[in-house]
């Protein structure tokens, strides 16, 4: 319906109409003897009248064209495609049309007053209120997309368009129904992504542990697993796999099961929005024999790698100890050269002596300790040097040690060595006597001048071949012939309690340098 311009105009030109039809009739029936005020004051009312007649037809003419159009605006609100509402500013529905209280599954009259928040379904329901609170903040067009509780059915999903009105006191929202595109998109979506043409199995279950989908490599594979679902071995330990990916600790699980003899590798994560469950698998038995198989050659050469280590560091700790040994050896290389040249220029033809190299010939052969006895300068050494020379171990030189020569508290380091740090000052290993003249003979000088505590070590060595370095718990086994030489006399200083030594099994082999 159209509205007048200019209502003024209207009014001058209806009353000109009437003008002219008062006009019109008192020219064919007016009295030419009527009174002129009487004329007029009838012409008046008839003008009136006229008037009144005329807009009563107008009124007449606009009422229809409203009703017409109500009708249309009520046709379209209340049977419009989508829901129209009008809600106030606390979620209160004030005007609902038939599309929305059908969409909603409640009766026009039964909607007034209640609030619409209690129709969204419960994840969504924060997200709506925050929602509506920022369209009467913004004062601006909004959307979002909700899953509305549908009394009498499933819950829907509704596109939510909603509008500020002028009074900033409601605000008018319309709903648009998208479940079906919804359901077609993720059903056009799941069949996309459902590759019933792969080579490898592939399931889905609902979370309930059915089994719902699987391709034609899954049926064959495993022709029982619609049946059994959960209790399939493929599925197993299904309550952890969901727990898993609802608590959010990751978005898929990747994992190996092995039944029947094979191996499978698992790819598993939800889907239709946590409804389903899908399985990707692999028959990676070859591979993991592979694998095993290359896991167990690489043991096997870890060992041998260890086993050749471990030779390989014993045999440098050999070379080593050979090592320290040559450089101890070195030290005495030249002293015993010129033992041997001496041995060479030994004269004399007295009975005494010939007794003494008697004795040292029958003694040389064996492996017993020796302990040579005569004063000084009567060539002790020189006997010494020559029972290692007529010996086995002739072909490895002999070690001397001076007892006399060296402190107290070096002489125990000196004959069976120090590990590095065994005392204040020890900076570097040092290796003994005994283990440089391991396989040779020891020639221990004087020792009537050792010190009490390295006598009784001294006797460990001699009894059981072994021993300690100073600062060292692992014990040295060791091949020495000790042969000893001294111008004390030995039972005296035994009686007096100043030497230990014949308080052991030493075998004595007395050979004074001058006939007994």
């Amino acid at each position: 319906m159209k509205k007048d311009k200019n209502p003024s105009a209207d009014a001058t030109e209806l009353r000109r109409r009437a003008e002219e039809r008062l006009r019109a009739d008192a020219a064919k029936g007016a009295s030419a003897g009527a009174e002129a005020e009487t004329q007029r004051f009838v012409h008046e009312l008839q003008v009136h009248q006229t008037e009144l007649e005329m807009q009563n037809e107008e009124l007449q003419r606009s009422r229809a064209e409203v009703e017409t159009w109500l009708e249309r605006y009520t046709e379209l609100y209340d049977f419009a495609p989508v829901g129209y509402l009008t809600l106030g500013r606390d979620g209160t529905i004030r005007l609902v049309n038939l599309t929305g209280a059908s969409l909603l599954g409640v009766k026009r009259a039964q909607l007034h007053g209640r609030r619409f928040g209690v129709f969204v379904a419960e994840p969504d329901r924060p997200a709506f209120n925050a929602f509506l609170e920022k369209v009467f903040t913004s004062q601006a067009k909004e959307v979002c997309v909700v899953a509305l509780l549908k009394e009498g059915s499933g819950p829907i999903t509704v596109h939510v368009t909603a509008t500020v009105s002028q009074d900033g006191q409601e605000c008018c929202v319309v709903l648009a129904d998208i479940t079906e595109r919804k359901h077609a998109e993720a059903e056009t979506k799941r069949l996309a992504s459902f590759p019933m043409l792969n080579p490898r199995p592939i399931i889905e279950a609902d979370v309930a542990g059915h089994v719902h989908f699987c391709n034609p490599v899954a049926e064959q594979m495993f022709p029982d697993l619609y049946q059994r679902g959960v209790g399939h071995p493929w599925l197993s330990d299904w309550e952890a796999v969901l727990r898993t990916l609802r608590e959010g600790v990751a978005k898929s699980i990747s994992r190996e099961v092995h039944f029947d003899e094979k191996w499978y590798h698992q790819t598993i994560h939800f889907v239709d929005d946590g409804k389903r469950v899908r399985i990707y698998g692999a028959d990676i038995t070859a591979r993991k024999k592979v694998e095993e198989a290359l896991q167990k050659a690489y043991v096997e050469i870890e060992q041998q790698v260890e086993k050749r280590t471990a030779e390989l560091r014993s045999a440098l700790a050999e070379i080593k100890a050979l090592k320290d040994q040559l450089e101890a050896e070195n030290i005495y290389f030249r002293q015993e050269e010129k033992m041997k040249h001496r041995l060479d220029h030994i004269i004399g033809q007295s009975d005494g002596l010939k007794y003494v190299l008697y004795r040292a010939e029958q003694v040389a052969p064996t492996n017993t300790t020796v302990l040579v006895l005569g004063e000084t300068g009567t060539g002790k050494e020189l006997i010494a040097a020559a029972i290692h020379n007529m010996s086995p171990r002739k072909d490895r030189p002999m070690i001397t040690v001076n007892c006399a020569a060296l402190p107290a508290n070096l002489i125990e380091s000196e004959l069976f060595g120090r590990k590095k740090g065994a005392f204040t000052g020890a900076d570097t290993r040092q290796v003994g006597r005994f283990e440089i003249a391991n396989g040779s003979t020891l020639c221990l000088d004087e020792i009537g001048e050792l010190p009490l505590e390295v006598q009784a070590k001294l006797l460990r060595v001699i009894q059981h071949n072994e021993f300690e370095r100073l600062g060292s718990s692992r014990t040295i086994k060791v091949d020495t012939r000790i042969v000893a030489t001294t111008n004390r006399n030995l039972e005296e200083e035994v009686r007096k309690g100043r030497f230990c030594g014949l308080q052991t099994n030493w075998r004595f082999h007395p050979l004074p340098c001058h006939p007994p």
